[in-house]
């Protein structure tokens, strides 16, 4: 079953995103290999403020870029988040380049009014949000 989701909803999203893959953009410097290691071995924090307009169109709620979002909702006092949190490390590691994956600390200031928008109410919750 693990394969075949992979296969579904990953393999046709394997689109290069320069935001996240280390390489300069216009206005940017370029990076050096130590910068890149260090933004793709964690998943990308997420909160209310840059949840709107980095992950979705704050207008159309469409999901920005070539690449879907997976995004776990969580709080660090929660074990079973807790438990979770080196698979998900895991999970970003080998799939990163083919989806953006992302997480939410909902007992954060700016966290937790994302996770109430997003009605969150257990923990881990994971949400997956197709390009």
């Amino acid at each position: 079953i693990q394969e075949k989701f992979q296969k579904q909803h990953w393999g046709a999203h394997v689109e290069n995103n320069d935001r996240f893959s280390g390489k300069a953009q216009d206005n940017d410097e370029p990076t050096t290999e130590t910068d890149e290691a260090e933004v793709l071995s964690k998943p990308i924090e997420i909160d209310e403020e840059n949840f709107y307009g980095f992950v979705v169109d704050g207008d159309s709620l469409e999901v920005i870029g070539e690449k879907p979002w997976f995004i776990k909702f969580f709080a660090p006092w929660c074990p079973h988040c807790r438990n979770m949190a080196s698979e998900w490390d895991a999970f970003h590691t080998e799939y990163g380049e083919q989806i953006n994956v992302g997480s939410v600390d909902c007992s954060s200031q700016k966290g937790n009014p994302l996770c109430i928008k997003m009605g969150v109410r257990s923990m881990p919750s994971l949400l997956y949000m197709p390009a």
